[in-house]
């Protein structure tokens, strides 16, 4: 049994074996076959060259939900002028499942969304992908998940007010920044696999989210930062509302 099999089976799939049929049922995924469901033995694609491994990164998991906050404050505060303040984002915690869901991506070790990640406590979940290779080697597993998160929120340089207002579909790459500023997300789930294709090291970094984008509805509702949060404000990033704040993820406005 490869590191893989050992990795998932002990860490996650004790945990979620009772869910497979689940995810597996036609409403969960109104359209494409979920994740899931197309890798039930939660093996390597062959496209994951050996020595190829899960990377554990419990360690990690406080450094991503940070500066996933830590940026979502920077936009709901309004420290940043390009765009408007948030008036109820909320803070981002750590979600197992999703990070489960996420490994499964990562294992495929191709840059491609999935058709269906969705759970059944979040019906509309999100995805943002990074890759990174280099030969030799010269990065570490912090290396490549501090600079994924980076890149992605670093699209703000070619994102508007007017897409935040009204997301739209866009030859610009903007999702995966809206994606991490998006109100609702108030759960986030990792997962680092690392290759070795051509004699060097290939990372493939998937992060799943509780919410997404959707085509013609807000990414956040502008206002004064935090005045619609209901709980208060989180102690380090006033700008998000608290960890527990009720926020419907499957509903929107």
């Amino acid at each position: 049994m490869d590191k893989l099999q050992i990795v998932l089976i002990l860490a996650f799939f004790l945990t979620y074996c009772n869910t497979q049929i689940r995810y597996c049922a036609p409403e969960l995924c109104p359209s494409g076959v979920h994740i899931a469901c197309q890798n039930q033995n939660r093996l390597f694609s062959p496209d994951c060259k050996a020595p190829r491994h899960l990377v554990n990164i419990t360690r990690f998991k406080n450094l991503i939900v940070y500066n996933h906050n830590l940026y979502r404050h920077r936009v709901a505060s309004g420290s940043m002028k390009r765009f408007r303040p948030a008036e109820r984002m909320t803070t981002m915690l750590w979600d197992d499942e999703l990070a489960y869901l996420a490994a499964l991506n990562s294992i495929t070790c191709k840059m491609e969304h999935d058709e269906c990640r969705n759970t059944w406590r979040f019906k509309y979940s999100g995805q943002n992908l990074a890759r990174r290779y280099s030969k030799p080697n010269i990065y570490t597993p912090r290396d490549i998940i501090v600079a994924s998160i980076d890149g992605w929120f670093n699209e703000y340089k070619i994102t508007t007010m007017a897409d935040i207002r009204n997301y739209q579909s866009s030859s610009r790459m903007i999702g995966h920044f809206t994606v991490m500023m998006n109100d609702k997300n108030n759960r986030v789930g990792c997962a680092l696999t690392k290759h070795s294709p051509h004699g060097g090291a290939e990372y493939y970094f998937a992060c799943n989210y509780a919410s997404t984008n959707v085509i013609n509805k807000p990414v956040y509702k502008e206002g004064r930062a935090a005045s619609k949060c209901t709980t208060g404000t989180n102690h380090l990033f006033s700008g998000l509302c608290r960890s527990y704040e009720p926020i419907d993820v499957n509903r929107w406005f």
